[in-house]
């Protein structure tokens, strides 16, 4: 058995670390509504500490099978260039593509209800490359620009219908940013607020993508431990693959 950390070491400014997105951080932005209808009030004002991250550990914390959708090494392969530090849509035709690609390697691959959906963008491989300018460039910028997920109400169903339990990733935001306004919405709103579905960023991949391509398999099982702060909103990973 081998153990894969996933946590990024070196801290990017606006977001600054591997974390999981709880259901207290994102609402529908227009009405305000947190998950299950849950009011800014709510959130704010009472001591419940209503979707805080504490409820993960009563339910065992975050365990299950994981799938990894490979996009940066889909792109390499396929000479689809791009700077995963910089901000770069990832389109959902280019995401099926890629799942097709690694299909074709392991034709068992195939996305299970509840599994958590991780995808590479590159990003943590290529901030670990950039200068200390480019790196103060990448991070102090503002609005927040990052490559990820293009906003694809497509993809949208195609996340719905494979009943993911989590989704996460290598980038700041899973989504990339800025946000394509043309879709009408963020993941962040429909995922967290809509579903109840946790979002991981900044997950550190590299290692655990090059055993993936070596064994040709692109599932494992991921364990992952939040912290049990009461009424929390986010939390540090502390997340492993076991293959």
């Amino acid at each position: 058995m081998t153990l894969f950390i996933l946590l990024l070491a070196r801290g990017v400014y606006w977001t600054t670390y591997t974390q999981w997105d709880g259901l207290r951080h994102f609402a529908y932005q227009k009405e305000q509504l947190f998950y299950n209808g849950t009011t800014r009030d709510e959130i704010l004002h009472q001591p419940e500490g209503k979707l805080g991250i504490q409820s993960w550990h009563k339910a065992g914390c975050i365990a299950g099978r994981a799938i990894l959708i490979d996009y940066w090494a889909y792109a390499e392969a396929t000479s689809k260039k791009y700077d995963a530090a910089r901000p770069h849509n990832i389109q959902f035709e280019d995401l099926m593509a890629c799942l097709e690609w690694q299909q074709k390697m392991s034709p068992d691959l195939e996305p299970k209800a509840g599994d958590v959906l991780l995808i590479r963008t590159g990003f943590s491989a290529r901030y670990y490359e950039l200068a200390e300018e480019e790196e103060r460039e990448v991070g102090e910028a503002w609005p927040p620009a990052s490559c990820g997920v293009n906003q694809d109400v497509r993809l949208l169903q195609w996340l719905w219908d494979n009943q993911f339990a989590a989704v996460g990733g290598d980038a700041p935001a899973w989504e990339a940013f800025p946000v394509d306004e043309s879709a009408g919405f963020f993941y962040h709103e429909v995922l967290i607020a809509g579903w109840g579905c946790p979002i991981a960023e900044l997950l550190w991949l590299e290692d655990l993508s090059k055993w993936c391509q070596e064994q040709k398999r692109w599932t494992f099982f991921l364990s992952s431990c939040p912290l049990n702060v009461h009424g929390g909103v986010a939390s540090p990973a502390n997340m492993i693959a076991l293959v």
